[in-house]
């Protein structure tokens, strides 16, 4: 009885040996996206403070960089919605109003950060449009 044991405990750490050297490891499967594929993922990666509304269909402009880039969505907002929206958010986050340029039809946002500026503008259509960056 004890040699069967013996030779079971044997067998058990000869496969706990072996086996893990005889399995193929797999390689990690690749992302289901990268940044070059969707660069959209990429911006929204330096997004982590501008808001956006939770209802935005974000589209980056074309000729954005990781340094300066263009989004633009339509809002379902009233325009004094968006305004306050972004008045409030930014400050929250940080930023510093520098001014509010009501030029009709359009309004823009002009806000700033120590090394950041960002522009909000806001266009007949509910069409608005962020371009932010980094100050060089």
């Amino acid at each position: 009885m004890l040699k069967k044991r013996l030779l079971l405990n044997s067998f058990v750490v000869l496969c706990c040996i072996i086996l893990p050297a005889c399995y193929k490891k797999n390689h990690k499967s690749p992302a289901p996206y990268s940044y070059n594929e969707q660069p959209q993922l990429l911006f929204e990666a330096h997004l982590t403070d501008i808001p956006l509304p939770v209802q935005a269909d974000v589209r980056v402009l074309h000729g954005s960089t990781a340094e300066n880039t263009g989004l633009t969505f339509v809002s379902c907002f009233e325009l004094v919605d968006i305004i306050r929206f972004y008045q409030l958010e930014m400050e929250r986050l940080g930023w510093q109003e520098l001014h509010l340029f009501n030029l009709s039809p359009e309004v823009l946002l002009v806000f700033e950060k120590p090394q950041k500026f960002c522009t909000v503008s806001i266009r007949p259509d509910n069409r608005v449009v962020l371009f932010f960056g980094t100050r060089s």
